[in-house]
C-alpha cells in the first residue's frame, strides 16, 4: 500500500491541475459552441466531444472536492472515502464538521449528474444520454457556482497557498486570461457564395499553458 500523499503533492494536483483544467476546458467548450467553424473543431470531428468530456470530468472532480457529494437526502450520513482528497482536508476541524453536513445544492447536483453520465462506463444510462443529444451546459452559471464555492473554501482554508489562490471571477475573465479568440466573417461577392469564418486563438499570457497554477497568478 502506497504512503499517503504529502500536503504539497495534494496542492499540486488541486492548484496545478484540477482547477486550471476546469477553467481552461470551460473556455474551450464555450468556443466549440460559439464558433463551431473554428479549425480545432471543423478539422477534427471528435474534438468537440473530447473537450466536453474533459470538461465534464473536471467539473465532477471539483464538485466532489468542494462539496461532500457523498451526503444526500437519502444517505444523510455519507462521508468521503478515506483516500479521497476534499476541501475538508485543508480546513480546521470545526469547519470540516460544517463541510461534512453541507448538502450539494440541487442545481449543482444536476450538473454533476449530467457530467457523470457523460464520462461513465458503458451502461443503459449512457445510451440514453447519447440518444438525447448534446447537453445544454449553462457554462456561466456553472462557473459562478464553482467560483462562489471556491471563494468560500479559500476563506475557510488553513493553507496559505489556497488562501492566496486566485480563480478568474467569471468565464469571460478566464477567457481573457488564457487567450482571446479573434474571429472575422466575410460574405462572398459572387452570387450564392456562402459565409466564411476565420478564427485564431492567441495566448495573451504565455505563462498560462495547459496546467497553469492559480496559486500565484
Amino acid at each position: 500500500m502506497s504512503d499517503a500523499p504529502t500536503q504539497a503533492e495534494m496542492l499540486k494536483v488541486l492548484l496545478g491541475y484540477e482547477l486550471p483544467m476546469f477553467v481552461h476546458t470551460g473556455v474551450y467548450v464555450a468556443l466549440s459552441s460559439a464558433v463551431p467553424q473554428h479549425p480545432l473543431f471543423a478539422e477534427h470531428k471528435v474534438a468537440g466531444n473530447w473537450v466536453v468530456e474533459v470538461y465534464a470530468l473536471h467539473l465532477r472532480n471539483l464538485i466532489d472536492f468542494l462539496w461532500n457529494a457523498r451526503r444526500t437526502d437519502s444517505f444523510p450520513r455519507g462521508e468521503p472515502r478515506a483516500a479521497d482528497i476534499h476541501a475538508g482536508c485543508f480546513m480546521s476541524e470545526s469547519d470540516l464538521d460544517v463541510w461534512l453536513c453541507d448538502l450539494v445544492p440541487s442545481g449543482v447536483r444536476k450538473w454533476r449528474d449530467a457530467a457523470d453520465k457523460r464520462v461513465m462506463h458503458m451502461a443503459h444510462t449512457r445510451v440514453d444520454v447519447e440518444k438525447n443529444g448534446p447537453y445544454p451546459w449553462p457554462l456561466h452559471e456553472i462557473y459562478k457556482a464553482i467560483f462562489d464555492r471556491w471563494e468560500w473554501f479559500r476563506s475557510k482554508s488553513t493553507i496559505r497557498e489556497i488562501r492566496e489562490s486566485k480563480m478568474p471571477p467569471t468565464l469571460i475573465d478566464a477567457q481573457r486570461r488564457i487567450g482571446r479568440f479573434r474571429c472575422k466573417s466575410t460574405t462572398g461577392r459572387s452570387r450564392g457564395a456562402g459565409r466564411t469564418v476565420s478564427c485564431r486563438y492567441g495566448h495573451e499570457n504565455n505563462r498560462v499553458r495547459g496546467h497553469g497554477n492559480f496559486a500565484d497568478q
